[in-house]
């Protein structure tokens, strides 16, 4: 066997993508004819958290770390583009940004595990989740290594689908010796503990939590017993990455550690009560009591609550516009105040609202733009609190949200536009698969009003394509679609890929996108009507990659925005004519 093809085979990387000719990481915003080695051949670690903000502040104080031993002070530099994920470079060390969830980790960790097969480093690097968690029965401000990862259903192991099919990934740390280490060489005035990790694609009712937005199927009783039992079992801190992080790195043989401070011990309760300071060291739509119930609820990851006058800011609010990157979210604020101008209405100034760390809100008139991650996960932790927002405020029998976006084809030419009929996972079920307290449920992601996605498709702008039709959303970027790109190599053959794509089609699925399905799933049980309107970036029938130009790239980005930025506009008015 050839020294090349070693670190292939014992690493799993998908010989798929090691045969193209060019491998875009798309998300990155890297490529292999740009000269990587020189970025990365140095690189020893990973190091992975969720937002941006925090990727920097890691750079920043790891090049201070260095020359606190002596070394020489490396410069910071970020690497690739920042729509998605925010990449810095100290030295021998890669600071990154994953977003929430597993979903948009697993994003990452494909393509870095691809770009560490190329550059040569894939059996010396050590990847480092590190971020934030609930604790279970430990104090706030806890250190938790983690041992074990295990998923909402209490088991361990990353459950993952590959054309359709369920697989169980373990999920043990595979070096403890490495967790070892760094428990060893922290800091003594910092509590490090070990334990197990138990990893929700939920931050609400599956990790058991009663503030969400929606009215949950189990009891404060059922929650405390439920926490306890985790407990007792070594459980000692709740997050929503960790099973993902294992399970990808035990297929990939790359030794990781997931290390995450508490800021909340969950048997105590569920909204975090620690000071700004300390923590920078029912009804028609089955709103939660328990969440209205509350003295002051904090929507945390907007940085609202209902202490503030939010009344005065979203108590004339008639859409919700969510999107994936805070990029996009405020180009299309932008757009939509000049879209009201085209029709004849005066032009809103575009606000900037709450805090910026995890999404980005901008206020424009009527509607809200806000960016939503990738995945379900990040998605659906931003729903609940936007519904409990439009709750309190009194809109909620009046809003509609709408998610554009872009997508993967289905037997469409890229620059489709594709509305929503039913959402299908990636099992081809029509229903969101939530977890609560471990035990499953599905819930149904038919459109619940079909009249409003019709008014979006007839007032579309004559130049753009669009169709109506299912939308297969997946947990998984890369295997849960069917491509063969992903890091690792697949279950499947190319022609397994090819006959599911085409039995998708014959289905109805026009495209494949991340969200549709938790969008419908919640909006189903909250009664919210609500669109999903993406534009399509490839025709997965004809490859995985996508090949059209960056100036073609930008045209199709842009027609979702059109569509549903022309629908409100024209919307609002004919209202005002009336």
């Amino acid at each position: 066997m050839s020294t090349t093809s070693t670190p292939a085979f014992r690493h799993n990387i998908s010989p798929y993508a090691q045969a193209l000719a060019c491998d875009h990481y798309y998300h990155l915003g890297l490529d292999t004819d740009m000269d990587l080695q020189a970025l990365f051949g140095d690189v020893k670690y990973f190091v992975m958290m969720g937002s941006p903000t925090r990727a920097e502040t890691f750079a920043e104080v790891m090049a201070n770390a260095f020359v606190e031993q002596g070394l020489p002070k490396p410069t910071v530099m970020r690497l690739g583009k920042t729509e998605r994920y925010s990449m810095f470079k100290c030295g021998s060390v890669i600071s990154v940004s994953h977003g929430m969830g597993g979903p948009s980790l697993h994003i990452l960790m494909n393509e870095v595990a691809k770009l560490c097969n190329h550059v040569g480093i894939i059996d010396t690097v050590k990847w480092i989740r590190l971020g934030t968690s609930g604790g279970c029965g430990v104090a706030p401000g806890t250190v938790v290594c983690t041992t074990q990862a295990i998923n909402d259903e209490i088991k361990p192991c990353w459950r993952t689908v590959q054309l359709g099919k369920v697989f169980e990934i373990p999920t043990d740390v595979l070096d403890m010796q490495f967790v070892d280490d760094i428990i060893a060489s922290a800091p003594e005035d910092i509590p490090v503990v070990k334990g197990k990790t138990m990893a929700a694609d939920d931050f609400f009712e599956g990790q058991g939590r009663t503030d969400g937005a929606l009215t949950p199927w189990y009891t404060e009783e059922d929650k405390i017993n439920f926490i306890h039992k985790m407990h007792d079992a070594g459980v000692r801190n709740i997050e929503m990455e960790s099973v993902a992080l294992m399970g990808f790195c035990q297929r990939a043989k790359i030794p990781a550690a997931c290390v995450c401070v508490t800021l909340v011990n969950r048997l105590e309760g569920d909204q975090i009560t620690s000071t700004k300071r300390q923590l920078a060291k029912f009804n028609e739509h089955n709103i939660s009591p328990y969440a209205q119930a509350l003295a002051c609820d904090h929507y945390y990851h907007l940085g609202l609550d209902t202490d503030m006058d939010l009344q005065a800011l979203f108590g004339d609010v008639k859409y919700f516009v969510m999107m994936g990157s805070p990029t996009r979210a405020e180009t299309f604020a932008e757009v939509m105040a000049n879209a009201f101008v085209e029709q004849g209405l005066p032009k809103p100034t575009v606000m900037r609202l709450g805090k910026t760390e995890r999404y980005s809100m901008f206020k424009c008139g009527s509607v809200i733009s806000v960016s939503h991650g990738m995945g379900g996960p990040s998605l659906h932790i931003l729903m609940n609190e936007v519904a409990k927002l439009c709750n309190h405020v009194g809109i909620i029998d009046t809003v509609k949200w709408i998610r554009l976006g872009t997508s993967g084809g289905c037997g469409v030419a890229p620059g489709t536009v594709v509305c929503t009929t039913q959402a299908i996972n990636d099992e081809i079920k029509p229903c969101w698969r939530t977890v609560q307290l471990g035990k499953v449920f599905e819930i149904p992601t038919d459109v619940l009003d079909m009249q409003f996605v019709d008014d979006i498709i007839a007032s579309a702008p004559e130049d753009i394509p669009v169709v109506k039709g299912k939308t297969m959303a997946a947990d998984d970027f890369f295997e849960g679609q069917g491509r063969t790109d992903g890091a690792l190599t697949p279950w499947y053959t190319e022609e397994d890929k090819i006959n599911f794509i085409h039995k998708m089609h014959d289905a109805g699925v026009r495209n494949i996108e991340m969200e549709s399905v938790a969008l419908m799933g919640f909006c189903q049980r909250a009664k919210i009507p609500a669109a999903c309107v993406c534009v399509t970036l490839v025709n997965r029938l004809e490859g995985d990659q996508i090949t059209s130009t960056k100036r073609q790239l930008a045209k199709f980005n842009e027609y979702s925005i059109r569509v549903v930025s022309n629908f409100i506009a024209t919307t609002e008015a004919k209202t005002t004519a009336h």
